[in-house]
């Protein structure tokens, strides 16, 4: 909620005060709050330190959420120029079985298919590889269509919506990407994020 209301600083300062407790050096634990303090850097633009948390986040023991850690590793891995990492990330993040069956608490963290196609797109973007990126946000969106109004996440669709008219953009299909933008600019106003 403290990113949506633009303030990122403090996002992560509440992450840090409801990060799990200190640990004896000797046992790795899971860091719960690294997707939460990667979304936070993010946000404020600083991606390598993004990148830092969602790997460091992968890098303990039943790490959580690792389609969506190894999905946005890798796109932040791309916008440093790590591109060699970026992809080593987004060929782990593709091969991670999202388990519909395990307990989910939902929300804005949990890697549905939908998502990962559009978080796998936006990686390929920032790896200067359009059609791999329509390719996938082709997918998010088909999924995201097919999905009942209920459980349709419309500011996911939208930043799917929007790789589509980037990558159409960067292949040159400049009425591709006028047809991608209109569902965008015709999502109702209560489904919009305000900054």
């Amino acid at each position: 909620m403290s990113v949506d209301l633009g303030r990122p600083d403090v996002a992560e300062a509440h992450t840090r005060t409801a990060g799990p407790a200190p640990r004896p050096p000797t046992r790795r634990t899971p860091r719960l709050g690294s997707r939460h303090q990667h979304t936070a850097a993010f946000w404020q633009d600083d991606f390598s330190r993004a990148a830092e948390f969602a790997q460091d986040g992968l890098g303990t023991p039943r790490a959580r959420r690792p389609c969506s850690l190894a999905s946005v590793a890798a796109v932040d891995l791309a916008r440093i120029g790590r591109l060699d990492d970026a992809r080593d990330a987004l060929d782990a993040a593709k091969r991670t079985t999202i388990n519909s069956s395990v307990a989910d608490l939902g929300g804005p963290f949990r890697c549905t298919p939908e998502r990962a196609e559009g978080i796998w797109s936006d990686a390929h973007l920032a790896l200067g590889e359009a059609q791999y990126t329509l390719r996938h946000a082709d997918r998010g969106v088909a999924l995201f269509e097919a999905a009942p109004h209920v459980l349709r996440n419309y500011g996911s669709e939208r930043m799917v919506r929007l790789q589509q008219v980037k990558g159409r953009l960067e292949t040159g299909e400049l009425d591709g990407a006028l047809e991608a933008l209109r569902p965008v600019l015709a999502i109702p106003s209560e489904y919009r994020v305000r900054r």
